[in-house]
């Protein structure tokens, strides 16, 4: 399945341009120490409604910081 996936080369093109058109509330949430993308991956989206929040954490921060982040959606969602 790896291989299907990383075989596509529409896989590792870039889409962020398109984020820029998208106007409604986003919400980003971000490890501060995601190295898998990169911190500051969030970076390049160009959403113009965006909430960025980095917390302790790396790529999969929804097991290794859940509370924090839960606490993020629930505050975002309102």
């Amino acid at each position: 399945m790896a291989n299907q996936a990383f075989s596509n080369k529409e896989y590792f093109a870039s889409y962020f341009y398109l984020t820029e058109k998208i106007t409604v509330p986003v919400l980003i949430i971000t490890g501060n120490e995601d190295y898998a993308i990169g911190p500051d991956h969030h970076k390049n989206f160009l959403f113009p409604n965006k909430k960025v929040r980095a917390i302790q954490g790396k790529h999969m921060l929804y097991l290794e910081n859940n509370e924090e982040f839960k606490s993020i959606i629930q505050e975002f969602v309102g």
